[in-house]
């Protein structure tokens, strides 16, 4: 019996709203293609390089890096499909496809809620983490029989930015993990894709993970600039008043 081959695909969710044209970083060479309404291929020319650090391994011009200059070939290829899902859009990237993506219209952190979504707190196999208070960061590996809980944490200055571990849905292959971008391995086509995303997307809706992964909302990252400006002019407002209040009280006879 042949044993049908996987493809590992990795997907992100675009903010509500954003458009075709607006999900593709501008300015990058990239050439688009209409698969069908609902589908956009995003592709970038491939580019050959010698490998840097082969003309390190040799001091001198010699027969031999001839040789390997000429067989020792990098090439990247970037691919992005953008495709869209009851009114909400997701892009899927191959190769260095992520650099043809518009990283501002992102849904930061969709992967990490969809993964804990479909992940047991004892299945889970590694995560990373932000210790936000020291600026250190962790990676943490688990055995077959460890896991992951409130209790990990302690305290509400750590900040999980990446796990994966066992699903429980065999739909979505068996090791998932999520950052912002969900990744898994599956059998997938072009046919088959918006089914797929379909449900992605109805794990990340369902909030699933707040059953025993509630402690990730303590804690959340500002990405998008508009919404940063906001929040430290607010801030700086505070500042100001406290400023003001301390300065009086220093004045007062």
């Amino acid at each position: 019996m042949t044993k049908t081959k996987k493809t590992r695909i990795n997907v992100f969710l675009l903010k509500e709203g954003t458009t075709f044209q607006e999900a593709v970083e501008p300015d990058n060479n990239s050439q688009t293609t209409a698969y069908n309404e609902n589908i956009r291929l995003v592709y970038a020319k491939s580019v050959q390089r010698t490998p840097p650090w082969l003309q390190r391994l040799f001091p001198s011009n010699t027969t031999e890096l001839s040789v390997l200059q000429e067989v020792l070939i990098n090439s990247t290829s970037r691919l992005l499909i953008l495709s869209k899902v009851d009114d909400r859009l997701f892009a899927v990237v191959f190769g260095y496809g992520k650099s043809l993506l518009n990283s501002d219209r992102i849904e930061t952190r969709f992967g990490l809620k969809t993964a804990l979504s479909l992940i047991n707190k004892d299945s889970v196999r590694f995560f990373d983490t932000d210790n936000l208070s020291s600026s250190s960061k962790n990676s943490t590996i688990l055995n077959k029989k460890g896991g992951m809980n409130e209790a990990d944490w302690g305290v509400s200055d750590i900040l999980l930015k990446n796990v994966g571990g066992v699903s429980t849905n065999s739909y979505f292959g068996k090791n998932i993990s999520g950052r912002d971008s969900f990744i898994s391995s599956v059998e997938i086509d072009l046919n088959k894709l918006p089914e797929y995303l379909e449900k992605c997307l109805e794990v990340y809706q369902s909030n699933r993970y707040k059953t025993h992964f509630d402690f990730i909302d303590w804690i959340e990252p500002v990405n998008d600039g508009t919404l940063l400006d906001t929040l430290n002019n607010k801030m700086l407002d505070k500042i100001k008043k406290l400023f003001n209040i301390f300065y009086h009280l220093t004045r007062s006879p």
